[in-house]
């Protein structure tokens, strides 16, 4: 009875060790085996969720679409650059409201004496002083101010032909050629004596004017002057030579215009007796 006993007791053993086997080399049940794949399971970028590999296009068109430059800094730099904010503009977001109790500001003589000077047309003190050569010709100019060349201390060339001019301003001395040609110049729009202390001037253009006699005095080391198509009818007997000196040549004037004037040069014979060359015009 006993052996019968012990013989059912070890089988008994052997059938739960069999089952605790089973159990462990059994495959899990579903519902395990879909929490295990999602907790293994690598995560997707959410910035290829809509990446189209099909009709990726790895050129250099769509490289703009693909990465957002405008915050390229912003994403790889810590220290973003410093804004610039400009006084006179209102900052972003923000509304400005203006006050009823402002006053308007006014225009003073005193604000404006305040205000830093513009520069002159002909550029800064130090270009003015270098400047050598002016052309303001075919511009309808009817009136220059007296003063708008005496800042121009190596002006050489002066060219105002072809306006609408019937004054003169003031010249300066360094002069060497002034050109006033086709204007509507008359002799009271020329300074007395305004030449003479242009000792430097060698060309005097000043034909197709409206002037009724030849400007004087005209200075020593002039070499030519052209007064055709004028108003020109007489001249002073002092014009171009020296009436005291009768040994006075003037050598360097060689070029003399006085051609389509109602002047009759004939009459006016001991008026150019120290010139190389007679003067160019109606002698009868």
């Amino acid at each position: 009875m006993l052996c019968r006993t012990s013989a059912e007791t070890m089988y008994m053993l052997l059938a739960i060790c069999l089952s605790v086997v089973a159990l462990c080399l059994a495959p899990p049940p579903p519902e395990t085996r879909k929490h295990s794949s999602e907790r293994f399971q690598p995560i997707e970028s959410n910035s290829y969720e809509n990446f189209d590999m099909d009709n990726y296009d790895p050129g250099l068109d769509n490289y703009g679409d693909s990465i957002d430059l405008n915050h390229y800094e912003d994403l790889y730099y810590s220290e973003p650059e410093p804004e610039i904010e400009v006084a006179t503009l209102a900052p972003k977001h923000k509304k400005t409201k203006l006050s009823t109790t402002q006053k308007p500001q006014i225009t003073t003589l005193a604000s404006i004496a305040t205000r830093p000077a513009e520069p002159d047309i002909f550029g800064s003190l130090t270009e003015q002083d270098k400047l050598k050569y002016v052309d303001l010709s075919s511009n309808y100019l009817s009136k220059i101010d007296d003063d708008a060349f005496h800042l121009l201390p190596s002006l050489q060339e002066l060219i105002l032909s072809e306006n609408q001019l019937r004054h003169l301003p003031e010249l300066p001395s360094s002069l060497v050629r002034l050109n006033v040609q086709y204007n509507q110049l008359q002799s009271s729009g020329i300074r007395s004596e305004s030449f003479k202390d242009l000792a430097h001037l060698q060309f005097l253009h000043l034909s197709h004017n409206k002037l009724d006699c030849v400007p004087v005095p005209l200075p020593a080391g002039l070499r030519s002057v052209h007064l055709q198509n004028n108003d020109i009818q007489t001249m002073h007997k002092n014009t171009f030579c020296d009436s005291r000196d009768l040994t006075f040549i003037r050598r360097a004037l060689e070029d003399i215009r006085l051609d389509s004037n109602p002047i009759n040069l004939s009459k006016f014979a001991n008026d150019y007796f120290c010139l190389p060359r007679l003067p160019t015009g109606q002698y009868i």
